[in-house]
């Protein structure tokens, strides 16, 4: 059957995730705090997150972004019309949104056709103010632009020094209409031509470190000139004075930043040093601020009260000590994925902890234990009981609501060493198994630690893993060129799956098992294959236009849905039907896309990456089910599960999502297909249990027949 394509346009989109009851919701670290502006007892900052509008009088604040109206999330400057009080908002790659006084609705500012047609260096915002005649202008990575209400004109022509006149950081306005800008050196516009006023290094060429620049005009007619290395000079009466006390200063080789801050009455700017200090004219010089205003600011500025207020991480300190926490982002630093609870609930974690998705709540990690990069291989996983178990660094880790214990050779049978420890897997009843590599596998049934020796795998540093009914599938490493294709283990041997060819098989990178369909599912960078219990297959996916392949980077299987992560979009698969999205078509965070999640509500989680593969602070989370109809769908086909596959101890467990009942019996065939003699079976906490001491080594397959049903599984019996 032919698959529908969905396609979602910025306009249809609306539409169509109504329909859907669908919304979006961002979570970013809103860092690269640009220059704060206060109007009519608020506060707006310009962020990489959206722009965060704070209630002086009450301490509220509403962030505005893709998700409610802005077109980027990205903003560049904040500016009021002085005639109309309309807002506008410059952002970095999407124009000018602008918000009418006294409405709470965006419009986008009518842009020449170089913008319309994505050339987002020309029009992208860097900085932007108002003339008294409510002229805009702006300045951006292509010269500065002005708007006089009704049209564009571009001003990049320069005369007099060596100039060079491109990325424009700063623009101001004198009362008397004259116009200032920062770029390579300080510009006065003179007859629609920029003049390069210096200053001058030693060279003669214009003073600038090609970082951001900040200007100031004093009452007096003054220019005051900063460059984001710490230079700063004076300009008047066609001279300059260099101010040596900043000199010497060099902030972070990022995002350097010196904001010379106007102070009503004062003759000289006040001067936030990115990252540094804050400093203000005092007895004949420059001194840092006292207090919390000394304490790193990132941003600032000075209220119409006098009061001056600092932006330090991801609050507002004003200088009385009062502050404002305006941040949302769940995590310290990068998110690094997901892992779920045996309640279903959705953790995502860092570095230092866990987060609970939905609710808040945190776990952290031990004192001096870092176990977020071990989360990200699959090395943690929730048990039945809701501890939580990890492996690194030659210990295991257990966390229950009394806080961790850690299992080491100290104080338990593990060895302390041995090659790639990997945790398997956590069986309903709670047994916790995890390989030791070449020191072989290790398991705990709630009481005491047991060691299967012969048990060893092979030595792999980073892989996934995958139980399913068949065994232990891993993804193994074939050949020499490192592609990993699936294998199955059956305690002994790795065995490489039906009809998997190794020759042609491009690499995968992630086993997911999927238990409505009975599949093992494996993802490559371009293609999803998955297993049925007899052979492999490649799962079609769309290619029409709109649907790019960039590299599938996870994915999630569900009842009656697949969601794939492509680096790009977000693919959806629902009843048949096929949906893209990203960040062109909806709110998404513009960047890569990372890891997937899946919430006990139908919201779909997304961590990021940018393009050059750094680590972004964003997460999205799109409300794209309905919360009632995945539960209702979510329910597990029966089928019978062997706990702790290669048996241990002579015993074997059998496992059903639906009780046993008492008239279950037990039939072991071998490799053959003969029936071979057991113990009869018995019901010991909802498991069927028998013993099997007498069986030799070797593969089984245990047939259960239960009111009528039959349910097979196969297992091992080691050495």
């Amino acid at each position: 059957m032919k698959k529908r394509i969905v396609f979602l346009g910025l306009l249809s989109l609306t539409g169509l995730l109504k329909a859907q009851e669908g919304y979006w919701t961002n979570f970013i670290d809103p860092d690269r705090v640009r220059e704060i502006v206060e109007q009519d007892n608020y506060l707006f900052l310009p962020t990489s997150a959206g722009l965060i509008e704070v209630n002086l009088e009450t301490g509220a604040f509403e962030r505005w972004s893709k998700v409610n109206g802005l077109p980027s999330n990205w903003v560049m400057a904040v500016a009021f019309h002085p005639l109309s009080g309309d807002l506008y908002v410059g952002t970095f790659d999407k124009g000018i949104a602008v918000r009418r006084s006294g409405e709470d609705e965006w419009s986008l500012l009518p842009m020449p056709d170089a913008a319309i047609n994505g050339t987002n260096t020309e029009y992208g915002v860097i900085c932007m103010t108002f003339d008294a005649a409510g002229g805009l202008w702006i300045g951006s990575y292509r010269g500065a632009h002005y708007y006089n209400g009704t049209s564009w004109e571009k001003y990049n022509k320069t005369y007099g020094l060596a100039t060079y006149f491109d990325d424009v950081y700063d623009i101001k306005v004198t009362e008397t209409g004259d116009v200032y800008a920062a770029s390579r050196g300080a510009f006065r516009l003179e007859n629609g031509k920029w003049r390069n006023l210096g200053p001058l290094d030693e060279s003669g060429d214009p003073l600038s470190d090609f970082s951001r620049t900040s200007l100031h005009i004093d009452e007096a007619g003054g220019l005051w000139y900063a460059t984001g290395g710490g230079v700063i000079g004076y300009y008047y009466d066609n001279d300059w004075e260099m101010v040596e006390e900043f000199a010497g200063f060099t902030g972070s080789s990022f995002g350097r930043r010196v904001t010379l801050l106007e102070v009503a009455g004062s003759e000289r700017p006040e001067i936030l040093l990115h990252r540094n200090s804050w400093y203000h004219w005092k007895d004949e010089a420059w001194q840092p601020k006292d207090g919390v205003l000394s304490l790193r600011p990132k941003s600032g500025c000075v209220l119409n009260s006098g009061e001056r207020v600092a932006v330090m991480e991801d609050h507002l300190v004003f200088e009385q000590g009062d502050s404002i926490v305006y941040n949302e982002y769940m995590f310290e630093g990068q998110a690094g994925g997901f892992v779920t609870s045996s309640d279903g609930a959705l953790w995502g974690f860092d570095e230092k902890k866990l987060y609970n998705m939905l609710t808040g709540n945190t776990i952290s990690y031990p004192t001096g234990a870092r176990l977020g990069a071990q989360l990200y291989w699959k090395n943690a996983q929730f048990a039945p009981d809701g501890s939580l178990w990890s492996v690194n660094d030659h210990r295991v880790y257990r966390y229950e609501q009394q806080g961790w214990t850690v299992y080491d050779s100290t104080n338990s049978i593990l060895p302390g060493e041995g090659d790639y420890w990997h945790l398997l897997e956590i069986s309903p009843s709670g047994r916790v198994s995890f390989s030791a590599g070449d020191r072989g596998a290790y398991h705990f049934d709630g009481l005491d630690w047991h060691h299967s020796p012969e048990s060893v795998l092979p030595p792999l540093e980073y892989w996934s893993h995958e139980r399913t009914p068949q065994g232990l599938w891993v993804l193994a490493e074939f050949g020499s060129n490192g592609t990993l294709i699936p294998a199955l283990w059956d305690g002994k041997d790795l065995k490489y799956g039906s009809n998997f060819d190794p020759d042609d098989a491009q690499s995968t990178f992630r086993l997911h098992y999927d238990p409505y369909r009975g599949w093992l599912w494996a993802a490559g960078n371009r293609s999803l294959l998955y297993f049925d219990g007899d052979s492999w297959h490649t799962y079609d996916l769309p290619d029409e236009e709109g649907f790019r392949i960039s590299g599938i980077r996870d994915f999630i299987p569900g009842p009656d849905f697949l969601i794939i992560a492509e680096f790009l979009d977000l693919w959806i698969e629902h009843e048949g039907e096929w949906e893209v999205y990203n960040f062109e078509n909806s709110p998404m965070y513009k960047g890569g896309i990372d890891k997937v999640g899946l919430d006990p509500e139908g919201g779909i989680w997304l961590t990021h990456t940018n393009f050059s593969m750094l680590p972004v602070n964003a997460v999205d989370r799109f409300q794209r089910f309905n919360p009632q109809e995945v539960i209702e769908q979510a329910t597990i086909p029966d089928q019978l599960t062997v706990i702790g596959n290669p048996i241990q101890n002579g015993q074997l467990v059998l496992y059903r999502p639906h009780s046993f009942s008492s008239a279950a019996t037990l039939q072991v065939f071998d490799a053959t297909g003969r029936l071979v003699p057991v113990q009869p079976a018995s019901i010991v906490g909802g498991f069927l249990r028998a013993r099997v001491q007498g069986l030799a080594a070797g593969w089984y397959v245990a047939v259960v027949q239960d009111n009528g049903q039959r349910f097979t599984a196969p297992f091992v019996v080691g050495q």
